[in-house]
């Protein structure tokens, strides 16, 4: 029975590896970061940007919770909500004409 249990986690720990794995990409792609990697960032001192955010995102999974911070994606951290929303259009607009 034991030995049942064991084999039955196999394919729950890959596709646990999967998501948090895709998680992170996706934390990458967008160009977010965690806001807080815990005691000041002391624990992932020399680990590179992407193994901190995969560790953090394993930990959200198990019940650390911390929030991302979305940086460029966020209209709060950069300021006037129509001015990116212009400049959006511009870069759009400037993509077209190329």
């Amino acid at each position: 029975m034991i030995i049942s249990v064991f084999t039955d986690l196999v394919p729950f720990f890959v596709i646990f590896a999967v998501f948090v794995l895709l998680f992170s990409l996706v934390i990458e792609i967008m160009g977010a970061d965690i806001d807080s990697y815990g005691d000041d960032g002391a624990v992932y001192i020399g680990l590179p940007k992407f193994a901190k955010i995969m560790i953090q995102i394993f930990r959200n999974s198990i019940g650390d919770i911390n929030i991302v911070s979305y940086g460029v994606w966020d209209p709060r951290s950069v300021g006037d909500d129509h001015q990116m929303i212009a400049d959006a259009d511009q870069c759009i607009s400037e993509k077209m004409a190329d």
